[in-house]
């Protein structure tokens, strides 16, 4: 979907102050609404990914590209079945891609989002009904306390990558790896980890400390819809 540029600068610089300006420190309640919310998203997703003009559009691409590898199998049309998987592939993100410094910090990302996901009425909707179910006023609302959850829980991998460090180094000298290569390995990860707690920004302490006793319920349901790819 295409936006006006100007608009939608405006729209993200406002919500990058909001966001960044407004959110409050992190509450129990919070997070068992938003675990909620969560679980009545994957509940529901299938029915989300049809009010999303650019999931449908994935899903038929998907379905005609399906379409033509089965009709190029059933016919043993080898250039045919080869082209079809190099368009897959020339599809997919590569390794060099992903690990490309971020340009956007997590707070601009997550405004961008919002203002993409404002611009598509029936889902934004659709959205609002049911975090306001699940106790929140509204949807940003809602957004604001997934912000802080996310970066709560990246922060608490930040700060485990940052104290296996010391014992990494200890195990590569008794692997017997060489000095000149642990002090390579170290300092990517010095600059991994300071990339890393770049793009997240400040964490309070409050919510990282709470975050951390539901973690492990949190995680789940993140992870779970990472796997049924509607991150809304």
């Amino acid at each position: 979907m295409k936006f006006m540029t100007k608009p939608l600068l405006l729209i993200v610089a406002l919500l990058t102050v909001w966001s960044s300006q407004a959110m409050a420190a992190l509450s129990e309640a919070d997070l068992q609404r938003f675990i909620a919310v969560q679980q009545a998203l994957s509940e529901r997703r299938d029915e989300l990914a049809q009010l999303d003009p650019e999931k449908r559009a994935e899903a038929e691409a998907e379905a005609e590209w399906q379409r033509k590898y089965d009709q190029a199998m059933a016919s043993d049309d080898d250039d045919a079945i080869f082209a079809l998987e190099e368009e897959r592939m020339a599809s997919q993100k590569s390794l060099e891609d992903l690990l490309k410094p971020r340009r956007k910090s997590f707070d601009e990302e997550g405004a961008e989002a919002l203002a993409d996901l404002r611009e598509k009425g029936a889902l934004w909707e659709a959205m609002e009904d049911i975090v306001q179910d699940n106790g929140f006023s509204d949807l940003r609302s809602y957004w604001e306390v997934q912000q802080s959850v996310v970066k709560a829980v990246m922060f608490l991998s930040i700060q485990r990558g940052e104290a296996e460090t010391d014992s990494l180094r200890e195990t590569y000298r008794d692997s017997g790896l060489s000095e000149e290569y642990i002090a390579k390995s170290m300092a990517a990860r010095r600059e991994m980890t300071r990339s890393s707690r770049d793009y997240i920004g400040d964490v309070p302490e409050q919510d990282s400390q709470l975050v951390a006793r539901f973690e492990e319920e949190l995680l789940q349901v993140l992870s779970r819809s990472a796997e049924d790819e509607d991150d809304y």
